[in-house]
């Protein structure tokens, strides 16, 4: 498909440029990052860059981005990302991201990533990125002769290496008209001579009380020509002051199937409601979640009921007190309560807090995890010191951690810290058991770091 779509855009690019005498360089964006650090440790010392893990780096990264084309017609859009000062010197990398062109027919977007169209074709992860195999894409639109209708054609990563199959790729389809959005493609199955395809149909109603939303998809995947479907219809609606239903209706099969889908897409058949309450009395917040939930995917449909949350805060100036209990399914009596529990008290420019979880209420004894802390900002002067205690089959664990921070300028500062806790994941949670160091570690550095 790329020879396609590579000719496609050269013939349209020439015409477009040929018709112009007059070029600009353009709408010039830029940003990077100055960062050196000195840092000292049980290891010895050392200088690195922008890296935060101990590794050298470049001391000076960036990008700018700007705009290149006629003065109209056709556009295209470079980005120029470079590093440097290291001991590998000064490096550039020029890169195309999108090229624009309109004609009195449709309008052209080529992009050098892929674009999201559709859950079931052009799928993401939770992160919000591109699932793997997907890469440049290539958009018409008719404006002017059919509003709402596009094209889409997508490259996949397998599309070059067997060259007896014209294409490789994915073509979709997409029209819009209000209150329905409508997308049919197709596409190759692992470079192989056969294909997926599918329709993916989507529609919101207001029907006053409720806005019901109603998907629906149907295809054939996989080389044996399955048929997958998947229908959902979900709403929303408040009947009274702090309560809302969410109902949600979903039969999904043979959706694990589709290659390139989101990683929200999967099978299912269920009847479930979301209900929540919550309201303010006072000092006093209570919430209370539950799911009502009746699967049929198995020969003998299942009932449960999952306490999403059970929660009360009660905030009394300088103190706010939280307390969550959930239970995944309360019908089950193999499944256990848990609680979340969450005390701060805040004074000025100090806070001091506890927060701790329970696997199951009724062994309080047998926490999780408790986590007590304090911290502090005088001027330019910041410091935190953890307690932390865990539990597991390993047996009890507890460690501890003073981290103090000192900002020279805006852009300079000196932090270190001295303790028994690691923070991996850098969220101020201490609830692993590969948290609990069994020596104290220690780290002092001097950081310079800028934005631009």
């Amino acid at each position: 498909m790329k020879k396609v779509l590579v000719g496609l855009l050269l013939v349209v690019a020439l015409f477009a440029f040929a018709a112009e005498t007059t070029f600009t360089i353009g709408n010039f964006s830029y940003s990077g990052t100055v960062r050196f650090q000195l840092v000292v440790d049980k290891g010895g010392i050392n200088i690195s860059g922008i890296a935060t893990d101990g590794t050298n780096a470049d001391f000076v990264r960036g990008r700018v981005s700007f705009t290149f084309g006629p003065t109209s017609q056709v556009g295209a859009t470079f980005s120029l990302s470079y590093s440097g000062i290291s001991d590998k010197g000064m490096t550039f990398d020029l890169k195309l991201n999108d090229v624009k062109f309109e004609t009195p027919f449709f309008t052209g977007y080529y992009t050098t990533s892929p674009q999201f169209v559709s859950d079931y074709f052009t799928g993401r992860d939770a992160k919000g990125n591109f699932v793997a195999g997907l890469k440049d894409a290539f958009q018409i639109t008719l404006p002017k002769t059919v509003p709402g209708l596009e094209f889409y054609f997508q490259e996949l990563k397998d599309d070059t290496t067997n060259d007896a199959i014209y294409f490789e790729d994915m073509l979709l389809v997409k029209y819009t008209v209000k209150p329905f959005t409508l997308i049919g493609g197709f596409y190759n199955i692992a470079n192989k001579d056969k294909y997926e395809y599918g329709a993916h149909a989507n529609a919101e109603f207001d029907l006053g009380i409720i806005k019901p939303n109603v998907t629906v998809f149907a295809g054939m995947v996989d080389e044996d020509g399955k048929t997958a479907y998947d229908l959902i219809v979900k709403g929303s609606m408040t009947p009274v002051k702090g309560l809302t239903i969410a109902p949600e209706f979903k039969m999904g099969e043979n959706l694990d199937k589709l290659d390139y889908k989101s990683s929200n897409i999967e099978n299912g058949k269920y009847v479930k409601a979301t209900i929540t309450y919550t309201d303010t009395f006072g000092p006093v917040t209570p919430t209370l979640k539950i799911t009502p939930n009746y699967d049929f995917s198995g020969a003998q449909g299942t009932f449960s009921l999952k306490l999403d949350e059970a929660k009360v805060v009660l905030k009394v100036d300088p103190v706010t007190l939280t307390a969550k209990v959930t239970n995944d399914n309360v019908l089950d009596e193999k499944k256990k309560y848990t609680l979340d529990a969450d005390v701060k008290l805040v004074i000025d420019k100090t806070t001091v807090g506890a927060f701790a979880f329970w696997d199951n209420v009724a062994e309080i004894d047998k926490y999780k995890y408790i986590n007590a802390y304090v911290e502090t900002t005088i001027d330019q002067l910041y410091l935190r010191g953890d307690y932390a205690m865990f539990k597991d089959k390993t047996g009890d664990k507890n460690g501890y951690k003073i981290y103090g921070k000192y900002n020279l300028t805006a852009n300079t500062y000196f932090d270190g810290y001295y303790g028994t806790l690691g923070d991996p994941d850098k969220n101020k949670i201490y609830d692993a058991a590969g948290e609990f160091l069994n020596a104290p570690d220690w780290k002092v550095r001097l950081v310079y770091e800028a934005k631009f």
